[in-house]
């Protein structure tokens, strides 16, 4: 866990591309972000929200 939290902080920070990051686990860039896009627009489609947007109306609600 500590690895990954490193390499989002590399990549905050400008230090270390997303692509970089993605192609040294072995994966190919620009189909993870194809995926990802992909994954996005199904979720919104279904009214569902993850990550930080999930948080955020959670504590908009709860705020309500």
């Amino acid at each position: 866990m500590k690895d990954v939290q490193a390499e989002i902080m590399a990549i905050g920070a400008g230090l270390k591309s997303r692509s970089q990051a993605i192609s040294e686990r072995g994966y190919d860039a620009e189909q993870v972000d194809a995926e990802i896009a992909a994954d996005r627009e199904r979720a919104e489609g279904l009214g569902l929200t993850f990550g930080q947007a999930a948080t955020s109306q959670q504590k908009e609600a709860a705020d309500g």
